[in-house]
């Protein structure tokens, strides 16, 4: 018998292959584990408070974002200024995911939703102002538990036509994955660490 404690690292032939297409891990695995039927309800209530779409409305066509600030910030010598990408740069990848589902999949996509750690109020004013919505995690904590934020905004990341998110992110990635698998949408993953770390 073999026992696995902690079982992130295991691999089949590199480090971090669930990146990689070939990865046996997500192929034969992963992409099979969808959520529970009571999270992904959850995802969709949220996301219809979010969006303000009533109940007997289908919910429109929606982009996740997901953008990892806190953490990463050890990994920005200089400060965060300049070294996390500006939301112009995670809204160019935006465009790309919205013409990519218009082009390959005829679907026009006018929600975005962010997602993200990010603490700073003057940031989510500014997500604000560009038109994209943001979930309200408020009580979400008290209500249902404290780790009900983050699997119900995995889940809204993961249920929408696409995906938009942080390079380097587990999260992220997942997301990506998900999206790719599951809904056969558009994805994108930006770069960050420099200012012109995404330019492309």
């Amino acid at each position: 018998m073999l026992c696995y404690d902690y079982m992130y690292y295991v691999c089949a032939n590199q480090p971090y292959e669930m990146e990689f297409d070939y990865s046996p891990a997500w192929r034969f695995v992963g992409q099979h584990l969808h959520w529970s039927p009571r999270i992904e309800q959850l995802a969709y209530q949220y996301v219809r408070r979010t969006l303000g779409t009533l109940e007997d409305e289908t919910i429109p066509p929606w982009i996740a974002i997901h953008v990892r600030r806190g953490d990463f910030e050890v990994y920005c010598s200089d400060g965060p200024i300049g070294c996390y990408a500006s939301l112009d740069v995670i809204a160019r990848r935006v465009d790309e995911v919205k013409a990519e589902l218009l082009q390959r999949k005829g679907i026009s996509v006018d929600h975005i939703i962010m997602t993200s750690d990010e603490r700073d109020t003057a940031w989510w004013d500014e997500v604000k102002g560009k038109g994209w919505y943001a979930v309200d995690h408020s009580q979400t904590a008290d209500l249902l538990g404290p780790w009900f934020p983050v699997f119900i905004d995995a889940a809204i990341q993961s249920l929408g036509a696409g995906f938009v998110g942080t390079d380097g992110s587990t999260m992220s990635m997942i997301a990506r994955r998900r999206v790719e698998s599951w809904t056969d949408g558009a994805v994108r993953i930006f770069k960050w660490g420099q200012p012109d770390s995404d330019d492309h």
